[in-house]
């Protein structure tokens, strides 16, 4: 039978072998997914077993590596484009924008 992950020191078997399972993914990405995995499961009012915490957290896992690949990757703040406003919206609307 599952045991019932209660604490935050519980987490720490499922991380590790999580960890050796998706290295190509950040470790506080992985533990942050099982922290969630569990809230996720407490808040539909399961027992976050051990089962089904990891469960919930390879599904997330595995979507992330998938696609990774695909997104692009991030700009620094201080790159990215902001619109400058030029009038008011009434001018916008009289100039046919």
């Amino acid at each position: 039978m599952a045991t019932t992950l209660s604490r935050a020191d519980d987490y720490r078997a499922l991380v590790e072998k999580l960890r050796d399972v998706y290295p190509a993914v950040e470790s506080r990405l992985v533990s942050t997914s099982v922290a969630i995995a569990a809230d996720c499961a407490r808040h539909v009012g399961c027992t976050p077993t051990e089962e089904i915490v990891e469960r919930l957290a390879v599904e997330y896992l595995r979507a992330r590596v998938a696609t990774q690949a695909t997104l692009p990757a991030a700009r620094p703040r201080h790159q990215l484009h902001r619109p400058t406003r030029t009038g008011t919206p009434g001018e916008a609307c009289r100039r046919g924008a």
